[in-house]
């Protein structure tokens, strides 16, 4: 709502009038102030107004080369128009109290609903134009930024995006995947979906959605998701170890029973886990709630807790020689790292989750990982409402049981649907035929007991997690010692979530 607050309006001489002029301009020179037409935003407008007799209506330009007035939304509230000699003062003054999603952008009298993301995405692709059919007058344009053979493409989508959001500007709704949108959030550049959302346990894998919460708050919602973190036993350990989770000190004890070099390897070259630098950066994962207090911005890594789980993985590395991954022909693999991706599906293939392990700290949590798209939506946007139905739009059954959807819905119901969908795809077909109707619902109890288990999600903050990977590295590598990687860390995470 823009509200003129008339300053000064007095009948004086002309040339009182002149000198008036000339100071408060000067004051707004000094002050660093300028004139200007009224442009939506928080910006000064000095407004003078006097009648001349002297001059040449000749030298008026013309009414089409004037600049257009700004459109007011209020008549009531547009001052009268001067007459005679009357200077005003008026300031342009944005009222916050106005809902601002009240003021669509139109686009050849469509509203223009803008979706930011890194590459192209057939869920939002499918969804948009469902939500067009059904909404009149609305577009939504889908606004990637990767670009062929450019290696830089994904570091400009940030530095952009970044860019867009801080000057005020930027789409509707953004793929914040890969932005440190935590800091956007401490800001107030990302609206607070918490009481916008109503997410029921019944139709949602809740802990998941949860597992992205920032300070007890929602700012960001995952369409989909993968489980990294399962595990199968090889043939040497299937027969001596249950099923259950996998914590460093368990992982420690099958090395020491079972690891022979030469014949054996812990994990398999298809998965993730190649370096102690990943154990412990995904173990720092689970607990950083209890190394970092981002709210209260206070560090708590160079402690026992924490350079004890360093000391922990490097002797996990001294049991297996210093390698996870055996490159002898025929090693065996005790433990096969399997990352799910759908209800029956990971990326080795279709499997009985049934005897899957998880990685887990002392607590009992467990990671899962937002699959390309973390949307949030900009709080710039005038489209605030349309924004939400649209991203409620994306994470209902309708859209997320569909064949655009790549990976784990987040919608419980639709996984189920599209577990059962897969099946009849394939159980007819030979990659298929080891995956009974009876598997396929255990793997949907497998996911469901998993889901409801305390989930927590790697590390989003960009200088967080190259932090503390860098100085892993460093340590593994024999560059520095437990302590002062954990004083290096400490020093590095204190400045930067204080400055």
């Amino acid at each position: 709502m823009i509200i003129m607050k008339k300053i000064v309006s007095s009948y004086i001489s002309e040339s009182i009038m002149k000198k008036v002029t000339m100071a408060i301009f000067l004051v707004f020179l000094v002050s660093g102030c300028r004139f200007a037409d009224y442009n939506d935003g928080n910006k000064v407008e000095l407004t003078i107004a006097t009648h001349d007799d002297s001059t040449d209506e000749s030298e008026i330009p013309a009414e089409s080369e004037l600049p257009s007035e700004p459109e007011i939304p209020n008549e009531s509230e547009v001052p009268a128009e001067n007459e005679g000699n009357k200077v005003e003062l008026t300031i342009a003054t944005h009222d916050d109290s106005m809902d601002q999603t009240e003021i669509p952008a139109e686009n050849d009298g469509k509203v223009e609903l803008t979706v930011a993301t890194y590459s192209d995405s057939a869920i939002l692709s499918y969804a948009a134009r469902l939500f067009e059919e059904r909404h009149d007058g609305v577009t939504v344009a889908v606004i990637t930024y990767r670009e062929v053979n450019n290696e830089n493409t994904a570091s400009n989508y940030v530095q952009k995006i970044s860019a867009e959001i801080m000057s005020g500007r930027g789409a509707d709704i953004i793929n914040v995947n890969g932005l440190t949108w935590s800091k956007f959030a401490d800001r107030g550049y990302l609206n607070n979906l918490s009481a916008e959302i109503e997410l029921s346990p019944d139709n949602y894998y809740t802990n998941v959605l949860d597992a992205y919460l920032y300070n007890g708050e929602r700012y960001v919602v995952p369409l989909c998701f993968t489980i990294e973190e399962g595990f199968m036993f090889g043939e040497t350990i299937n027969d001596n170890e249950q099923p259950g989770d996998l914590t460093i000190e368990r992982l420690a004890d099958i090395a020491e029973k079972y690891y022979e070099p030469g014949t054996t390897t812990l994990f398999d070259d298809s998965g993730f886990y190649k370096d102690m630098t990943y154990i412990a950066f995904r173990l720092f994962c689970l607990d950083m709630d209890d190394y970092i207090d981002q709210k209260n911005k206070e560090v708590f890594i160079d402690s026992p807790e924490f350079i004890k789980l360093l000391e922990t993985v490097e002797q996990l590395g001294e049991k297996l020689d210093g390698k996870l991954i055996s490159n002898e022909a025929g090693a065996d693999t005790l433990l096969e790292n399997y990352i799910i991706y759908t209800p029956i599906l990971t990326h080795n293939g279709y499997i009985d989750y049934a005897n899957m392990s998880f990685l887990s700290n002392d607590n009992g949590a467990h990671l899962i990982t937002a699959y390309d798209l973390l949307l949030a939506i900009n709080a710039n946007t005038k489209k605030k409402e349309l924004a939400l139905d649209f991203l409620k739009f994306l994470i209902s059954e309708e859209i997320q049981s569909s064949p655009s959807i790549m990976f784990f819905p987040v919608n419980r119901k639709a996984a189920e649907e599209i577990a059962m969908l897969s099946y009849d795809e394939i159980k007819d077909e030979p990659y298929g035929k080891d995956i009974s109707l009876n598997t396929v619902k255990g793997n949907i109890a497998k996911i469901n007991e998993f889901t409801s288990r305390h989930l927590v999600c790697r590390i989003q903050d960009n200088f967080i997690r190259e932090t503390v990977s860098l100085e892993f590295s460093m340590f593994f590598d024999g560059g520095n010692t437990a302590l002062q990687a954990a004083q290096n860390i400490q020093s590095k995470l204190y400045f930067y979530l204080n400055e």
